[in-house]
């Protein structure tokens, strides 16, 4: 099992062979709606337990019983894609990516894993990527801004030539902070 804490990283060899096991195990536990709607991230609780987004939920699973998953609940984007923990453990923050047939984003996420449930603020660009403050339950939302191929076509994109934004919030509240 990779030692993977929550600020450190997994070897590269350890983490590709963890998420192909993974990947080949998921549709048991829920279908996508998109071939773009994977488990390409995860957070790692220690070593071997993780949580990660599959189909509309998100799921805790253990490195050695994959086929033991638990549901921990919605997570409310039209697709999640990288996601961080705050730093007291609680929630869980995370982006989202334009969805090939519900459309451009323009979302993050975040989930109390307390209370299990989810909340989406809406932002006025896409946002894929997350970054957790080190100190306090805090997140930095950085977009990420694409053109959908004949203006219809979010699975094949082409990057946008768009301004880009950094949105700092809360993840308490869910109220967005500033934004530069």
């Amino acid at each position: 099992a990779p030692s993977c804490a929550r600020t450190s990283l997994c070897s590269v060899g350890a983490a590709i062979t963890t998420v192909s096991k993974f990947a080949r195990s998921m549709r048991r536990f829920e279908q996508t709606d998109s071939s773009i709607k994977g488990s390409t991230h995860a957070v790692w609780l220690d070593g071997s337990v993780g949580i990660t987004s599959i189909g509309e939920s998100f799921w805790q699973f253990d490195i050695n019983r994959l086929s033991a998953a638990e549901r921990l609940g919605a997570h409310g984007l039209k697709l999640p894609h990288a996601i961080k923990r705050t730093a007291s453990g609680r929630y869980l923050v995370y982006g989202g990516m334009d969805h090939p047939r519900r459309g451009e984003a323009c979302e993050v996420g975040i989930f109390d894993l307390e209370k299990r449930t989810s909340r989406t603020i809406n932002l006025p660009a896409t946002c894929w990527h997350v970054v957790d403050h080190p100190s306090d339950d805090r997140f930095y939302a950085l977009s990420f801004r694409v053109v959908p191929q004949e203006g219809r076509d979010w699975h094949e994109w082409a990057m946008a030539l768009f301004k880009e934004y950094v949105f700092e919030i809360d993840a308490e509240s869910g109220q967005i902070l500033r934004h530069w």
